[in-house]
């Protein structure tokens, strides 16, 4: 008797868990959004490309159902048949427009339903929609490919030479990536983009040292600025490479043009010679009784002899204005110019020669 019990109880468990499991499913299924929809049969004339059972349906692009089955209508061959299990709020109207449409190019196809008038009746129970008015964006899509393949296809020759072209000017730009860089560099150099230059490297003309005993001039020396070709009228250093003309070696520089220097370093020449309190220079000075007119001929590197070559002509003037007497001076040095510094200290060991040779003549000269 106890057995019989039990599986009774057994049996009206398995039952109970059967029922329960139908009503889940019946639960689920009013869930999911079908127990208030409606059907609605759809029409559609040739392609319904990619529609299949469980495609959603949006109506002004909001879900409100999905279809529920795609048959053929036997009686048409053209014609394919669509069921809709649509929402019942949804308010689709008697005028609504349907087709098949694709979310993005490769994307799902669905059902789109476009209400048009607010002031069209609600469609009717049992009236069909007939697809048409909506253009398919798949089928959009796959016409513009054909179209544009049809074109690759017309214009094959030309889209070849093109490509040819593209090659031949790549290769072209890969030769040349050197002069481009250049350009680039330039283009940004001009706009100001670029590296900054260094600062100009500033030189000193060395003054000349070492004299031997020299007797004083028997007045004041004045020495008057020197004057020189245009071309020396400037504080970079010169250098030849033919017979044309001087042209600037690099950056550097002296601390002030050229001719000034010469008269800078020709005074303090003069005070090495210990003839400093006899010589200055003509604005530092009343009326002398002398004054040392200076022409600068040469102050360059030779780059084809490797030489530092100086010229100065000197003229010495009495009171009256009378040319008392009149000389030129010459100094060389080897110089081979790779840079400023080498280039200065060249300069130098040839002013010093000629320098020298004006102190003592100038001493000597001006009695």
């Amino acid at each position: 008797m106890e057995t019989r019990v039990r599986f009774i109880i057994v049996g009206a468990f398995a039952v109970a868990v059967i029922v329960g499991g139908f009503l889940f499913a019946y639960w689920i299924h009013a869930a999911g959004g079908l127990a208030n929809t409606r059907a609605i049969k759809v029409e559609f004339v040739g392609s319904a490309t990619g529609l299949r059972p469980g495609s959603a349906v949006l109506f002004n692009g909001v879900r409100v159902g999905e279809v529920t089955r795609i048959a053929f209508d036997p009686a048409r061959a053209d014609v394919v048949d669509a069921d809709l299990a649509v929402e019942v709020a949804a308010p689709i109207r008697a005028d609504a427009k349907v087709g098949v449409e694709a979310q993005g190019l490769l994307g799902t196809t669905v059902v789109a339903i476009y209400g048009v008038s607010a002031d069209a009746p609600l469609l009717r129970p049992g009236a069909i929609l007939r697809a048409g008015a909506v253009a398919p964006l798949l089928e959009q899509a796959r016409t513009a490919l054909a179209d544009l393949q049809s074109l690759v296809n017309e214009n094959r020759a030309p889209l070849n030479d093109i490509f040819k072209n593209v090659d031949t000017f790549a290769k072209a730009l890969g030769r040349n990536s050197a002069k481009l860089d250049g350009i680039v560099a330039g283009l940004d150099k001009f706009l100001g983009n670029g590296p900054k230059p260094p600062p100009p490297q500033f030189l000193t003309l060395r003054a000349p040292t070492d004299f031997p005993a020299i007797a004083p001039p028997a007045g004041q020396v004045a020495v008057a600025d020197v004057s020189a070709p245009v071309a020396f009228q400037t504080q970079k250093i010169m250098s030849r490479a033919s017979a044309d003309g001087p042209i600037v070696l690099g950056e550097a520089q002296w601390s002030d043009v050229t001719p000034k220097i010469v008269q800078i370093k020709l005074v303090e020449g003069f005070e090495n010679a210990h003839l400093g309190g006899s010589v200055s220079r003509v604005f530092d000075s009343g009326q002398p009784d002398f004054q040392l007119m200076l022409d600068l001929r040469r102050f360059e590197v030779d780059l084809f002899a490797k030489k530092a070559v100086v010229d100065l002509s000197a003229r010495l003037v009495g009171k009256d204005g009378k040319v008392i007497a009149a000389k030129l001076f010459h100094g060389e040095a080897p110089c081979s110019a790779d840079d400023g510094e080498k280039a200065a200290d060249g300069l130098s060991e040839a002013f010093d020669a000629a320098a020298k040779a004006i102190v003592e003549w100038t001493a000597t000269t001006a009695k």
